[in-house]
């Protein structure tokens, strides 16, 4: 009799019930891993109340509570735009840092004001995107105690909050240095260098979070994307180092500053292609939960 002992639930398998519709194999309960061989399918886990059907159905995505997917999408669609005003803002500071170098060499006072704005406008999508990010990440209440992807969703969350914190404290600065209170080169490019890497690893987490999510879903069509947008997301955190170190020996002693540059645009190029390839597997991840919950 192995009733009393636990079972890993990444070891579960499909179970077949016996003729009198009890449990025929070992299978763990999804909820807290007691194993349920010999219950009836329509008991419950003896530790936890569980219902055992539950249990049979395994972690199929189809079998989910539609409260929770339905929060979970929610989500996805708050991060969506979160992540399209991400995409915008650094192509907007491009295109406003040309016109300043090219059309208000005149009169530069008028970029400052445009800065803060289009700051506090990314603010303001990373408040959205943290929110919707929240929502995304909540855990499945059928494995309240399931440890799969917990560690993965605690660095989300981490460097979700750690990410609204550093892009407030750019605005500051940028206040700031409007007002005459600027930090030196130094500060400024380790603040901006911190949001970067913050921004990276944020999405590197969540993609990978979202390739566990929709592999429950034996039929999803976003998995691969959702792996595509995570090994961008890992390649481009991988090369931030080399260009943090750039970038400071370019501030610091003016050594490699025309590698510097060539990092630079390789990195927003890269950044932009990244966020693009995780807007759409947000994207395809809404799409399938939403034909889940109908």
């Amino acid at each position: 009799m192995i009733a009393n002992t636990r079972l890993d639930m990444r070891s579960s398998s499909i179970t077949q019930l016996d003729e009198k519709g009890r449990v025929a194999g070992d299978l763990p309960c999804v909820s807290c891993g007691y194993n349920l061989y010999t219950l009836s399918a329509a008991g419950a886990c003896p530790e936890c109340n569980a219902p055992v059907h539950q249990s049979l159905q395994g972690d199929d995505l189809r079998f989910a509570p539609r409260a929770w997917l339905r929060q979970v999408r929610n989500g996805m669609v708050m991060l969506q735009c979160g992540f399209g005003a991400a995409f915008l803002f650094p192509a907007a500071l491009i295109f406003l840092f040309t016109v300043e170098a090219v059309i208000l060499r005149a009169e530069p006072v008028v970029f400052p004001y445009v800065a803060i704005t289009a700051a506090g406008v990314c603010l303001i999508a990373v408040c959205v995107a943290f929110v919707g990010l929240l929502w995304a990440t909540v855990p499945d209440p059928t494995y309240g105690l399931r440890p799969e992807g917990r560690s993965v969703r605690r660095i989300t969350r981490w460097s979700a909050l750690l990410l609204a914190v550093a892009v407030a404290g750019n605005i500051a600065a940028r206040v700031g240095a409007f007002a005459g209170y600027a930090l030196t080169p130094l500060w400024g490019l380790g603040l901006g260098l911190i949001t970067a890497v913050l921004f990276v690893l944020l999405g590197a987490s969540f993609t990978r979070f979202l390739v566990r999510l929709l592999a429950r879903h034996p039929a999803s069509q976003g998995v691969r994307a959702a792996r595509v947008a995570n090994g961008a997301m890992v390649i481009l955190l991988c090369v931030m180092p080399v260009y943090a170190f750039s970038v400071f020996t370019c501030g610091a002693w003016n050594v490699g500053c025309d590698l510097a540059g060539v990092l630079f645009l390789v990195v927003v190029i890269a950044a932009l292609l990244s966020l693009g390839m995780l807007w759409l597997a947000t994207r395809r991840a809404s799409r399938e939960l939403s034909q889940l919950i109908h």
